[in-house]
């Protein structure tokens, strides 16, 4: 009788064995499974990741390139704001011209615009700031004289009200 209990024991030990086998294989074939699985998983997420990094690099360099575009706009803006300017400038000196033009009766073209070319003042006058000077040098008059030598000019002698004026008077003279 002992060898029939031991023999029972056996063949259930081994029948136990072979469903902890089958149960092993079972429980080894998804985990194959489920290691394919997230090897699939992780070669997606590296191909995610390099589209990412292409994009994120492609962004930076748009970036870049708007900055470099942003920067050439201000320059832009600024040139155009100083050419704006110089304009109104230009165009501020015309009118005053085009107001002394008007202020005479008969505008002596031929001594504001000699040659065709109009200036602010007439020919042989200097400018300075926002007048214009003559100065005469051949021969001495008394006071008088030269005020209606002035104002045969249609201008009067000088009065000189800054320093500015004064230094410029006395390089030109």
């Amino acid at each position: 009788m002992v060898i029939c209990v031991i023999w029972v024991t056996v063949v259930m030990e081994t029948n136990k064995q072979k469903k902890n086998l089958s149960d092993l294989e079972a429980k080894n074939e998804q985990l194959t499974l489920e290691k394919r699985d997230l090897q699939n998983q992780t070669e997606d997420l590296k191909m995610n990741m390099t589209k990412l990094e292409n994009q994120t690099q492609q962004l930076t360099a748009e970036k870049m390139f708007f900055k470099n575009q942003t920067m050439e706009m201000t320059v832009n803006i600024t040139i155009l704001q100083n050419q704006n300017e110089q304009l109104r400038n230009n165009s501020d000196k015309l009118n005053k011209i085009q107001a002394a033009i008007i202020s005479y009766t008969n505008f002596p073209g031929d001594l504001f615009c000699p040659n065709g070319v109009c200036q602010t003042c007439p020919k042989d006058w200097i400018q300075f700031q926002e007048s214009c000077y003559f100065f005469y040098n051949l021969n001495w008059k008394t006071w008088n004289e030269s005020r209606q030598l002035c104002q045969s000019m249609k201008s009067d002698l000088v009065v000189i009200s800054s320093l500015e004026e004064q230094v410029c008077y006395k390089m030109l003279n």
